[in-house]
């Protein structure tokens, strides 16, 4: 495959998918890290050379599990850190009086 035929296939993060798996290993960073630590990752590529989701996942030290099935099971950072923060509001002990 030439390099222009890889060009087509550059999400528009700058990132490069060529598979099915490729499209949910991004879902996936994205949703855990979000979109500044991708631009972030993509960025810190040198040289002029394609931005691949595995090295995007080395920048961000991210272990993609092998059996990534189904992406929506994931949630935003955001949402999971919602989540953890009500969590350590409810595991706080109340004032005594």
């Amino acid at each position: 495959m030439s390099n222009n035929n890889l060009a087509d296939k550059v999400n528009d993060h700058g990132v490069l998918i060529v598979s099915k798996r490729d499209a949910i290993e991004f879902n996936y960073l994205l949703k855990i890290k979000g979109s500044d630590a991708i631009k972030y990752a993509v960025n810190s590529i040198k040289g002029n050379r394609f931005a691949y989701v595995s090295n995007l996942a080395k920048i961000l030290q991210v272990d993609i599990p092998k059996d990534l099935s189904d992406p929506n099971e994931v949630i935003p950072i955001e949402q999971g850190l919602a989540m953890l923060r009500t969590v350590m509001r409810m595991r706080q002990p109340t004032p005594r009086k």
